[in-house]
């Protein structure tokens, strides 16, 4: 998504889950493929695709409008997995 660049997201505990976020630029009505990458470091060691799977198949999404967006990805205490990217503002 970041042209597998090493944008760091913050991360916070929010009721229990994880809760990483970071706001990027993106493209408008663009397809992107990404997996969020969660060991920290500048290597490629421990990430998670399409519906939370370790090492999982990307995830795919086509953005809105062009423009900053806030994407966040959590990891429940109950084991769930969830994503959101919302354009900033909105």
């Amino acid at each position: 998504m970041n042209g597998w660049g090493a944008d760091a997201m913050a991360g916070k505990i929010e009721n229990g889950d994880e809760v990483w976020s970071v706001t990027m630029f993106l493209k408008g009505l663009t397809r992107y493929e990404f997996k969020f990458e969660t060991s920290g470091g500048t290597v490629w060691q421990e990430n998670w695709g399409e519906g939370g799977v370790a090492d999982g198949p990307n995830i795919q999404w086509t953005s809105g409008s062009e423009g900053l967006y806030d994407i966040s990805v959590r990891f429940g205490a109950d084991g769930s997995f969830s994503w959101t990217a919302f354009p900033q503002g909105s």
